[in-house]
């Protein structure tokens, strides 16, 4: 099996760090939470959400897996999401979903590229810059190599998705994955990922539209004290502006040990990449996995994931970039009051609103047992409230509770989107969406 197929989807961390994800129990099911605006970004404390009503897969939708991977919004309401569905065929595809008028429409399918003959497809990321205007990026399988594509929605109809090119040193026929896409304008986004080099090394990739014509990617250069295998993946992008982006990421170190990385670009040159310094408790091998980044303005970025401490504890982290410096990481202990003890919080996703604030989103444990979605505000340099993502009527309780939060997109103004899982009462999924 390539060394890409086995790199879990966007925000699989839990599965990534071998524990047990919602997705592999006998339901699955996707949750969007739509959280309202606030007045004055600096006010916003807390997060409420209404109970979640149902999303509508495409109508030839199976019974299999069902997963939301990425969220991005462009207004009050204004919001797309991408992920995966199953067929009636059994075979996983690429979905995109929109909400518009306080409806949320039936999720479509994303039409792979031309002669594409796919045994499973997957959208991974989305990014939108207005109504009507976004860009899809996922993957597909075909002849046991995984395909990198970006999918491009104008004036509200999404074209058929194109290949994307690899780097010139990549392992022929090609194998890649999609780790995150940002636009900042039609026509201009910015993908990351990975590919294999000619060694069959996992390499981090970026390729850049321009004015609506896509190039050919490039390696990314890992932090100096990066090992000669490779293993390096790009999980998330954000761009500020045109030509000034931050991903993050993993890479093996010489010792063959995973580490946090952020990359830079500049005026439109990408520089080497950075060691992220894991908060003091961080075992020395940390295990870490850093899924997502969002920045408030230029230079001014944060970024959540997971990492192991010294007794062997999985802790949610974040770190922040400050005019362009990143600080050492540290643990995010915020939870909601029906916490357990020791809640095992876990981040997957966030995002932010120009200016602030910033929203992540994941799991933790209950005190009833179970997990539950979580919501978490960031105003100013702190994290200032955590909140329960409700799920529907018919979700599981109690211990059977079972649910996370996979994936996070604000507005510019502050309207944000967070998609995810959850299992019913009777262990059977619904796709679901909560709006404030």
């Amino acid at each position: 099996m390539s060394a890409l197929a086995q790199r879990p989807h966007r925000g699989e961390s839990r599965r990534q760090l071998g524990r047990t994800a919602v997705r592999a129990t006998a339901g699955v099911t996707v949750i969007a939470a739509l959280i309202a605006p606030s007045t004055s970004h600096a006010a916003v404390t807390s997060i409420r959400l209404k109970r979640a009503v149902s999303l509508r897969l495409p109508a030839n939708a199976g019974p299999g897996l069902s997963v939301i991977a990425a969220a991005s919004c462009v207004g009050v309401g204004l919001c797309t999401l991408a992920g995966t569905y199953t067929d009636a065929s059994s075979v996983e595809q690429p979905m995109v979903v929109t909400r518009a008028g306080g409806h949320w429409a039936r999720a479509i399918e994303l039409r792979l590229p031309s002669g594409a003959v796919s045994v499973g497809a997957t959208a991974e990321s989305v990014s939108c810059t207005k109504v009507g205007s976004c860009v899809a990026a996922g993957g597909y399988e075909q002849s046991s190599h995984f395909h990198v594509f970006t999918a491009t929605e104008s004036h509200g109809t999404w074209r058929r998705a194109m290949g994307v090119k690899l780097p010139g040193n990549a392992m022929a026929p090609g194998d890649a994955s999609v780790g995150g896409i940002a636009c900042t304008g039609p026509g201009n986004c910015v993908l990351v990922g990975a590919y294999l080099d000619q060694l069959g090394h996992p390499q981090g990739m970026v390729v850049t539209e321009f004015n609506g014509k896509w190039g050919r990617a490039r390696e990314l250069r890992p932090p100096g004290n990066a090992g000669s295998a490779g293993g390096v993946f790009v999980n998330s992008v954000a761009c500020p502006k045109i030509g000034s982006c931050v991903a993050v990421g993993r890479y093996n170190d010489k010792a063959g040990h995973a580490r946090a990385m952020a990359l830079a670009e500049s005026n439109g040159n990408w520089h080497q990449a950075t060691q992220l310094i894991l908060p003091k408790d961080a075992a020395a091998v940390p295990l870490v996995s850093i899924p997502s980044v969002a920045c408030t303005g230029a230079g001014s970025c944060i970024a959540v994931g997971q990492y192991r401490n010294r007794l062997g504890m999985f802790l949610a982290m974040s770190v922040t970039e400050s005019r362009g410096v990143w600080a050492h990481a540290r643990q995010v202990t915020k939870v909601p009051a029906n916490a357990k003890a020791q809640a095992s919080l876990f981040l997957n996703s966030v995002a932010c609103a120009h200016g602030g604030p910033c929203l992540a989103t994941g799991d933790y444990g209950l005190k009833s047992g179970g997990l539950g979605a979580v919501a978490l505000t960031r105003s100013g340099a702190k994290w200032t409230a955590a909140a329960q993502i409700s799920t529907p009527p018919d979700g599981a309780t109690g211990a059977k509770q079972d649910a996370l939060g996979q994936a996070a997109g604000c507005s510019p103004g502050g309207f944000c989107a967070v998609g995810g899982l959850y299992r019913t009462s009777s262990l059977t999924t619904r796709d679901m969406a909560a709006v404030s």
